[in-house]
């Protein structure tokens, strides 16, 4: 039975070298649901990484004053930490799933850099991403052309309903979004 990890991050920007994540989220699955476990760091911003990009911020429906201020976020370094114990302790996981993970993974092996964490061979090399498999599935005939493929399009396409504009870019909604979203996915491309 496959164990999925599915992961998603929210950052300052794009650009994993002069942004970095303010929040790191990952879920455990496998065939029969989720495993109840999770893991989910939100990170205090360091200007030493580099820009917050408001628009970002926006997107991510964070305040600046928030990034700051609130006592509730970790270093970078303790995310990395806990998410490498997050890891070990539930793997080994045979899919990682992410949308527009290549985006997340970005981040997330740059901050691996920074704490000095040997990113390579961490993870999972067998990749499912609905980003990059709903043009394939657009190209097979399986879907329709869309005018927009992000998550939240998707999602409306397929009726799922965990997706609305209020869990929108928050890791752990959007993650649970993700895993649907390839469920049904998968699902279509067995027919």
């Amino acid at each position: 039975m496959p164990k999925y990890l599915v992961i998603d991050t929210e950052t300052t920007g794009l650009d994993p070298y002069r942004n970095q994540m303010i929040q790191l989220g990952a879920k455990s699955w496998d065939e029969l649901g989720p495993n109840r476990v999770e893991f989910n760091c939100m990170i205090e911003v360091s200007t030493a990484f580099g820009l917050v990009e408001p628009a970002a911020l926006k997107k991510n429906k964070t305040k600046l004053t928030h990034i700051y201020t609130d006592t509730q976020r970790n270093s970078e370094s303790y995310a990395v930490r806990t998410f490498v114990d997050f890891i070990n302790d539930n793997g080994p996981f045979d899919f990682l799933v992410g949308f527009n993970v290549q985006f997340d993974l970005g981040f997330i092996q740059r901050a691996f850099e920074r704490s000095y964490v040997n990113f390579v061979g961490f993870l999972p090399y067998k990749i499912i991403d609905p980003f990059v498999l709903t043009q394939a599935m657009i190209a097979a005939g399986k879907l329709p052309a869309m005018r927009s493929t992000n998550l939240a399009s998707l999602c409306e396409h397929y009726s799922i309903k965990t997706c609305n504009t209020k869990e929108s870019h928050e890791a752990m909604a959007d993650i649970e979004m993700t895993y649907k979203l390839m469920q049904a996915m998968l699902q279509d491309l067995r027919k």
